[in-house]
């Protein structure tokens, strides 16, 4: 089950604990949904058939973990392409915070 946090971390991760917490989240929500994978920063999201909403949930998790705000143009499921594009934006996100 996806952990849903309640506060934000305080501490910034480095780049890769990012990363790989981008694609744990991603494995945890497929897992969720009963649709068990192993998550590559390669793999398309259509593929994985990620869409929109699911899109919004993970950045929602990252938003509230890490007290960050993603712009609205930021939302648009067309600008990512794979899981280590949007985990890109996960990491200059949070990175850009501290």
């Amino acid at each position: 089950m996806v952990s849903r946090p309640t506060r934000h971390d305080p501490a910034t991760p480095a780049p890769e604990a990012l990363r790989s917490e981008v694609l744990q989240t991603i494995a945890e929500l497929l897992a969720d949904e009963d649709r068990p994978a192993e998550v590559h920063e390669d793999d398309v999201l259509a593929d994985l058939a990620l869409d929109s909403i699911a899109l919004m949930f993970v950045l929602t998790h990252f938003e509230r973990r890490y007290d960050v705000a993603f712009d609205n143009d930021t939302l648009r499921p067309d600008r990512y392409v794979t899981v280590g594009d949007l985990a890109t934006l996960v990491c200059e996100q949070v990175g850009a915070r501290g």
